[in-house]
């Protein structure tokens, strides 16, 4: 809607009647409103009714004089700029035109002043008003858009919370000022448990609704004078000021898991979304907001790792840990660039534990004379997104192995390699690609590899696999679920998947003979699987015992300390 254009407003001081007749007379023609006084007071109570565009004074005023009047005029805040021309009946020499040009006037008129001079002035008075005030509205409409910039800037646009960059900056203030006045601050980081689900289940509105509605939660448990963002995704950061001790920080922390534990009732769905949550203590020694926010985001996986839905809190331990890796994960980095990684093979037999018809390969990295737990190595390539790159190494290693064995040991073309594949691996864009030049470059039939993935990596985007296993399927790759039968997943739900085989976890194995309970399973995973035409293979085999009950129950492979352990290719060679 276009804003209504009111009439510019002049104003005539004169204690001439016959003067205010005919200046009203002249002005009438130029399309403003005109305002009338015979005096200074009755042109103080228009000046402050109205905002004037143009003022006409007469200097010989009765009750003050038109120069004092004028400066009294310029004082006014919403009147300093508007323009006042006297009109005098008097005869100005120089020293009195250089006086009512110092007290503020634009021009001076002689009476009986002529009808188009004064049309012409005002006219022109008036256009340069139309400017002023068209300037003025852009300034306003600038300073309001800077403003919707500099709240864009500082602000999460979803929640409304302050954003990863402002409270950085805050937290950065607020440490410079600890430093100073030894003001304790505590740094929560705060991330949903399992909001991914709530995506994947409900869609994406109803993800950012349940993130609205936890801001407003987290904004309740704090105090004025504490601070709350979202980092982005499901993560959040609290700041609190002024806080005397840990356990008052602890009672919010509490506080925050008992707010989120209330259900959210988004768009007719009921949901419960749990959080972990780090907590690092500015103690007078961190040099840096970033550091505080990496401490407590540290504290946050700790909390993930002991069970989720509580709080942990930094520890110089949790930093000689980051600390660790971090130094690993530069070491692992330089031993991917140089190839001073080792991959072991373990063997997979037939049921009978005679014929190999399969390998895993597996990696191992031995550093400065210490063999490195694989567990810990392969976290830390995923962490540091070195992860592509080792699974990358691997492949085309174990690949040309295979080749090699075939070649110049007489390996059976139907015996398979195993390489294990990350949840990490297979978000990367260039997963497929990097398969088919493993393939390429060592000549391998693609009915020889197959790929290992957890049950947990599978189920944690089982539509994404859905569509990779597609793809490997239709390149001749086949695919099975490792460590089956300790994710959340079930049968019914894997057989929609493209799959040639599980391997049943070795937690069932080893105690397969003594457990009625684990007998009672893996027999269920063997039919089961058969009936859905899945190869079964059990690992972990370390008994005759355990080798002999599988055989019987109609497994089809297994794997084990009892058959072999894992070893390099040059041990394997003499099984061959």
């Amino acid at each position: 809607m276009a804003k209504h254009k009111s009439k510019q407003k002049i104003l005539v001081i004169d204690d001439s009647p016959v003067s205010l007749t005919l200046m009203e007379s002249a002005l009438e023609e130029c399309g403003a409103r005109v305002f009338l006084a015979s005096n200074a007071q009755e042109a103080r109570s228009i000046l402050h009714r109205h905002d004037i565009a143009l003022i006409y004074l007469d200097i010989m005023m009765p009750d003050i004089l038109g120069y004092d009047f004028a400066k009294e005029i310029h004082a006014r805040p919403r009147c300093r700029y508007v323009p006042i021309i006297f009109i005098t009946a008097l005869k100005n020499d120089d020293e009195d035109i250089l006086r009512s040009y110092k007290s503020g006037v634009v021009d001076i008129l002689k009476k009986p002043v002529e009808p188009e001079i004064i049309k012409s002035k005002t006219r022109v008075f008036l256009q340069l008003d139309s400017q002023r005030r068209v300037i003025e509205e852009q300034q306003r409409d600038l300073k309001t858009a800077f403003k919707r910039l500099q709240d864009y800037a500082q602000h999460d646009q979803l929640t409304g919370l302050f954003n990863r960059e402002q409270i950085t900056n805050i937290l950065a203030r607020l440490v410079s000022t600890s430093k100073r006045k030894s003001r304790s601050i505590a740094v929560m980081f705060l991330d949903l448990d399992h909001f991914k689900v709530v995506n994947d289940s409900y869609g994406h509105s109803v993800g950012d609704l349940l993130l609205r509605s936890t801001a407003l939660r987290l904004k309740g448990c704090v105090r004025d004078i504490d601070y709350v963002a979202r980092l982005g995704g499901d993560e959040f950061c609290i700041v609190l000021t002024d806080v005397n001790s840990s356990a008052d920080t602890s009672t919010v922390a509490n506080r925050i898991i008992d707010a989120l534990a209330a259900p959210h009732f988004v768009q007719k769905h009921e949901i419960f979304a749990a959080a972990s949550i780090g907590i690092a203590m500015y103690d007078g020694t961190q040099n840096s907001a970033n550091v505080l926010l990496k401490n407590a985001d540290a504290a946050m996986y700790l909390a993930k790792n002991k069970g989720r839905n509580q709080f942990a809190y930094f520890s110089q331990e949790l930093e000689e840990e980051a600390m660790m890796r971090i130094e690993l994960g530069a070491k692992l980095k330089h031993a991917i660039e140089n190839k001073q990684l080792m991959t072991y093979y373990q063997p997979q037999y037939g049921p009978a534990g005679k014929e190999i018809i399969g390998f895993e390969a597996l990696l191992r990295w031995e550093l400065e004379g210490t063999m490195i737990s694989p567990i810990l190595f392969i976290s830390i390539a995923e962490e540091s997104g070195l992860i592509n790159d080792l699974g990358v190494w691997v492949m085309n290693d174990a690949c040309a192995q295979l080749k090699y064995w075939q070649e110049q040991c007489g390996l059976d073309p139907s015996v398979t390699i195993s390489v294990n594949v990350s949840s990490r691996q297979l978000a990367y864009d260039g997963f497929i690609s990097s398969l088919e030049s493993a393939l390429e470059t060592s000549q391998i039939s693609p009915q020889c590899l197959e790929l290992e993935l957890t049950e947990t990596a599978v189920m944690s985007d089982p539509e994404r696999c859905a569509d990779i296993f597609t793809q490997l399927q239709n390149l001749g790759i086949k695919v099975s679920v490792d460590d089956f039968g300790t994710g959340y997943s079930s049968l019914s739900y894997l057989s929609a998947l493209p799959l040639d085989a599980l391997k049943i976890d070795r937690s069932f194995v080893s105690n397969i003979i003594d457990d009625k309970k684990n007998q009672s399973i893996t027999k269920a995973i063997i039919g089961l699987s058969h009936s859905l035409g899945l190869k079964v293979v059990a690992e972990g085999v370390e008994t005759i015992a355990q080798q002999h009950f599988l055989m019987d129950n109609g497994c089809d492979a297994m794997q084990g300390f009892l058959l072999s352990k894992p070893l390099p290719a040059k041990d394997i060679e003499a099984l061959l």
